[in-house]
């Protein structure tokens, strides 16, 4: 996370990732409790979903959220709407609610015996097959574009590639694919955290037009739905999950695993803010943050380190 960080918000400093860990960790946690009251009523303030609301159910769409804020509250506020949706994750994101959501799985598969939900997976086939049927029935799509899982599981396959925090990176325009062969607007919505509510927050409305070529299109809208996204993180980066995966969709000429820099490393200062280390297999490895590049190193040096950088923070933990 901390490398990442570094590489896509150079400005932070390092003492200040430390605050920003502790606080995405207790983000984790309430995203965790936010799915115990599925059954029940929230209760924070919600502000700005019924504005949201009222355009979903007039003309439905597809819904474009991000693994940022109290995000398990949309499918939370869509079901107590009754607003009819059909939510796509990859099998690794699915696997990853069986564990966490065990609750929210629970509601979703009672509101699916009722017809008013329906999971489908991201890169199955059929999946579009089943948006275009479910879309005539007045459903509406909810769609993760920074969906990581699904990212890797593709292998970059039909990845857009865009700014990112003033980066390049590489993610699959699925989200604008299927807003323009359905021909449904894409409503790009996340729920912010707040100090005693929840705040919604709508972009704008990215229409599709059947005269622009779809490619097109999906790189316009891609463009919009992160740098969008880019405002929130620059002031909110505890709240997105994403962080210690981030280097899956950079962009890179040289790779991130084994390569060697040009400088030796007893020119640099070995410190936590412009290192990190890593353990890949029974290998260890030492990364240089700025250039996301690695070098191996002994398993001693390892834990030299890992004790001289890590011992305060987590009370020697390994």
């Amino acid at each position: 996370m901390s490398a990442n960080m570094t590489h896509f918000l150079p400005k932070i400093s390092y003492e200040d990732h430390i605050k920003i860990f502790q606080n995405y960790l207790v983000c984790q946690e309430l995203n965790r409790l936010d799915t115990a009251f599925f059954a029940h009523e929230y209760p924070l303030q919600i502000e700005g979903w019924g504005p949201f609301q009222a355009k979903i159910s007039k003309r439905p769409g597809v819904i474009c959220t991000y693994h940022f804020g109290a995000y398990q509250l949309i499918h939370y506020w869509l079901l107590k709407a009754q607003i009819p949706f059909a939510l796509m994750v990859s099998s690794g994101e699915k696997a990853n609610w069986e564990k966490r959501y065990p609750a929210l799985l629970a509601v979703l598969q009672q509101a699916e015996a009722t017809g008013r939900f329906v999971m489908l997976e991201a890169n199955s086939r059929s999946s579009l097959r089943q948006m275009y049927k479910l879309s005539k029935a007045g459903f509406c799509l909810v769609i993760y574009p920074d969906d990581l899982d699904s990212t890797q599981e593709r292998g970059g396959e039909k990845s857009e590639e865009l700014s990112f925090l003033g980066q390049q990176v590489a993610l699959p325009g699925d989200a604008a694919y299927i807003a323009h062969s359905l021909q449904m607007p894409l409503y790009p919505i996340l729920a912010l955290r707040q100090p005693t509510s929840v705040g919604v927050y709508a972009h704008p409305a990215i229409q599709p037009a059947r005269h622009i070529d779809k490619s097109v299109f999906a790189a316009s809208a891609m463009a919009q739905l992160y740098g969008w996204l880019d405002l929130f993180l620059m002031h909110w980066p505890e709240q997105w999950e994403n962080w210690p995966y981030l280097h899956h969709i950079h962009i890179k000429k040289q790779p991130f695993f084994g390569s060697l820099w040009q400088s030796g490393i007893e020119s640099d200062k070995l410190d936590p803010e412009n290192y990190g280390m890593y353990v890949r297999g029974e290998a260890r490895f030492l990364l240089r943050k700025r250039d996301m590049c690695s070098v191996s190193i002994d398993q001693l040096v390892f834990e030299r380190l890992f004790e001289e950088w890590y011992s305060d923070e987590i009370g020697g933990l390994k």
